[in-house]
């Protein structure tokens, strides 16, 4: 809420804070919820049970999802070496920490936080797939290790400006980008999209909407 709707925040509640964050108190990522986590997501019925019987492996463990779990704080995931899909979406993290040692790493879904910086990720060099959609970035930056990427979404951030949208021409496999909802992409007598065809000739798709030829001629011309 803006500063000046404040007095009616009590009976003006967005629904999407009921649905993000749920009446769990905040906390750091632990053994403890890792743990109940994976039971909760890989098995199911009666597996689950007879599962929960068994230590869990964590070296074994390839998928970790944590959304919806109200974190403030990335921590103890280097007890999960062989992670490739880390899910931590929907949660209050302010930081990208302590992810470093997730060399194995290709997807991480870091949408819907309050992330202020794209930081320690240069370690994570087979990610090809990153989502910080909806947070409170405001520039484009630290990405340059990641040369691995197919697909980013830096939509609904606070950037403003083009700067660091051509760090992406090194990114060889990258084929879906997403830059909407950007102070940048909103801006009059400005076309966000024609910009990105003209300067990353090997993108497809721009939006998760494929990128004409047509369309990809005409930038060019502008830029």
């Amino acid at each position: 809420m803006e500063d000046d709707q404040i007095n009616n925040s009590e009976v003006q509640k967005p629904l999407v804070d009921e649905v993000i964050y749920p009446d769990i108190e905040p906390g750091i990522i632990n053994r403890s919820l890792i743990e109940s986590s994976y039971l909760k997501h890989v098995h199911r019925g009666e597996g689950r049970r007879l599962h929960q019987l068994e230590p869990v492996v964590l070296e074994q463990i390839l998928t970790m999802r944590l959304e919806f779990n109200n974190i403030l704080r990335i921590d103890h995931l280097w007890i999960l070496p062989n992670l490739t899909k880390l899910c931590l979406n929907c949660n209050k993290i302010e930081t990208i920490e302590n992810i470093e040692m997730l060399t194995n790493l290709k997807d991480l879904n870091l949408s819907f936080n309050f992330i202020e910086k794209i930081e320690n990720l240069d370690t994570l060099v087979n990610l090809e797939v990153l989502s910080l959609f909806s947070n409170k970035i405001e520039a484009i930056e630290n990405i340059d290790m990641l040369t691995m990427l197919v697909i980013i979404s830096l939509g609904n951030n606070l950037i403003d400006t083009v700067e660091g949208i051509e760090r992406f021409r090194f990114m060889n496999n990258l084929k879906i980008i997403n830059l909407e909802g950007n102070p940048i992409a909103k801006r009059t007598n400005f076309c966000l999209l024609k910009y990105i065809s003209a300067i990353l000739p090997k993108l497809n798709y721009y939006e998760y909407t494929f990128i004409k030829s047509e369309l990809r001629a005409e930038a060019c011309n502008l830029y």
